[in-house]
């Protein structure tokens, strides 16, 4: 009776860790920047919205930018961003619209 019990409980505690492994690694094929997820559903939501001085770049975005660079990936609020630093890529984004994310998705 335990022993069956016990075989239920690690299976559950395995699917569950392989859904937080697979929704904190997504598949990307080499197509998204580097970044975390953070955890399901909430993803990095509370560090994003932690208070910081209004005139400096939010802890959040800095350390990201060390960590991972310009570009990065990250989820907020459930929704899975890409978060770009860079000017360049900013520029390209608000002149070419959606095109752009079109070109990459076909």
């Amino acid at each position: 009776m335990w022993g069956v019990a016990l075989v239920l409980v690690a299976v559950l505690v395995v699917k569950i860790s392989h859904w937080f492994y697979r929704w904190a690694n997504p598949k990307c094929d080499g197509q998204l920047p580097p970044g975390s997820m953070g955890l399901p559903i909430i993803g990095e939501t509370i560090e994003f919205f932690s208070p910081h001085k209004l005139y400096d770049i939010p802890p959040f975005i800095r350390k990201r930018m060390t960590r991972y660079g310009d570009l990065f990936k990250t989820s907020l609020v459930g929704q899975k961003v890409v978060v770009s630093t860079d000017p360049e890529i900013n520029y390209n984004v608000f002149q070419q619209g959606k095109q752009i994310f079109l070109d990459l998705v076909h």
